[in-house]
């Protein structure tokens, strides 16, 4: 992955930057880390890390002239964001669905961490990372990121799920670490030989299956399918016909239709889900007005006719002529967020801006008339609020109104999250405001 090559990059750059800090070492150390933030955000952990095992390293004007080029080389990102409203960022920090404490993710970071080091061999791997005394600074830096990597997350798991893979940063300095502890010690290369040869043949059958599907239909049945999307893509397709594909938060089903078929299909986001690149895209703009097959494939709901692939993937899927939706609509508080009591009621005016090219109204399509609705999110389950809007929005491109809403609190005292949304009808409520923080109290 991009992350790991540029981060394989950089400590090269670095271990020849410790000795001399020439324009070859400054170029290739400010490549490798605009790469890496390009790459995915925490690999500005690495650099942190780093820099903290030698805090003297600030000290070089070179440091300084690395620094600069990687402002340079980040402008062109750092104007999208700009213009995007910071979107990655945001969400980010506050746009996340799983900010909570869950023992589950504390434990399912610390009984996964050493596999990704690999399944045995990380028996023998990941103490030897940890036992090696680094002996120069090199060494010290590369002893800062695996540590340093592992206690972030370790933290960070505390309050949102970890991802397997966004640890992967401490594999290749943990290795690094791991190797150097093993060449005195033969008993333990002894083990990490064996281990190494018992992962070998437990893996590789199972990385075959990947590309190839040779397990009778009786046994991977309750697998997660990773075979023939193509005749999945191909009976959607046969039974869309000639409507336009819409899926209801599943990027990745609408990225999988796309590529097998050739044909364009959207995402729509809804309140309890995340942006997505689908929301940056011109797709939305594109649908209105037209016949669409809607799938909601990860909800059940009674709107939804069912039907069953020969992969054994269902397809949950709702026909729509004149389609209708309005993620772009943009909803502001006025009044400041405050703590709230379980099941009681304040005023919030809120400013509704309407940032379509097109107009915002029941007139579109009678049948899918949008209303402004409010809703609490906990965690990764979701909150419903019934504060809908009594009539339907009324918005001209560009127009703002500013609208008051009486919000009724969970019954539930806890930590939630408010968000706003535009439903048409049946179909849930699309993402039209940042998540903002509420404690409802007894």
């Amino acid at each position: 992955m991009p992350l790991i090559f540029f981060e394989a990059l950089f400590l090269l750059a670095y271990k020849e930057y410790l000795r001399e800090d020439g324009w070859k070492q400054i170029l290739l150390m400010a490549v490798s880390i605009a790469g890496m933030f390009l790459s995915k955000y925490h690999g500005a952990l690495v650099v942190l890390l780093v820099v903290a095992s030698y805090p003297a390293v600030t000290k070089r004007r070179s440091f300084w002239a690395v620094v600069g080029l990687v402002v340079l080389l980040m402008l062109p990102h750092t104007y999208w964001q700009y213009t995007h409203d910071w979107a990655s960022i945001r969400f980010h920090l506050q746009g996340r669905s799983d900010i909570t404490f869950k023992w589950n993710n504390l434990f399912n970071y610390l009984w996964s961490q050493p596999l990704i080091l690999g399944p045995l061999v990380s028996l023998v791997l990941m103490p030897a990372a940890f036992l090696y005394k680094s002996q120069d600074r090199f060494e010290r830096a590369l002893r800062f990121v695996f540590i340093g990597v592992l206690v972030f997350f370790l933290l960070s798991s505390i309050r949102v799920y970890i991802h397997k893979h966004w640890t992967s940063i401490a594999v290749l300095p943990g290795l690094i670490l791991a190797y150097n502890y093993l060449i005195p010690r033969e008993k333990w290369q002894k083990y990490l030989r064996t281990l190494t040869l018992i992962t070998l043949v437990l893996l590789v059958p199972a990385r075959l299956y990947y590309v190839y599907d040779f397990v009778p239909d009786k046994w991977d049945g309750n697998l997660e399918v990773l075979h023939n999307w193509q005749s999945w893509a191909e009976e959607l397709d046969s039974i869309a016909g000639e409507r336009e594909v819409v899926f209801l938060n599943s990027y990745e089903n609408a990225s999988r239709y796309t590529y097998m078929t050739g044909k364009p299909a959207h995402c729509v986001s809804n309140y309890f889900f995340n942006n997505t690149h689908f929301d940056y895209w011109d797709g939305e703009d594109r649908l209105q007005g037209k016949s669409v097959f809607l799938i909601n494939n990860k909800r059940k709901n009674q709107e939804f006719k069912t039907y069953n692939t020969g992969i054994n993937v269902e397809i949950r899927y709702r026909e729509i002529d004149n389609y209708r939706s309005y993620s772009k609509v943009w909803v502001e508080p006025l009044d400041e967020i405050e703590d709230m009591q379980a099941g009681g009621k304040r005023k919030l005016r809120v400013l509704v801006t309407n940032n379509h090219s097109y107009e915002v109204s029941a007139k579109n399509n009678p049948e899918l008339p949008p209303y402004l609705g409010y809703f609490f999110l906990k965690g990764q389950g979701r909150g419903y609020s019934d504060g809908l809007s009594a009539e339907a929005l009324e918005l001209a491109p560009g127009e703002s109104v500013e609208m008051e809403f009486t919000v009724k609190a969970p019954e539930k005292p806890g930590n939630y999250q408010l968000r706003f949304g535009v439903q048409t009808a049946w179909i849930p409520a699309t993402i039209n405001s940042r998540r903002h923080a509420l404690k409802v109290t007894d």
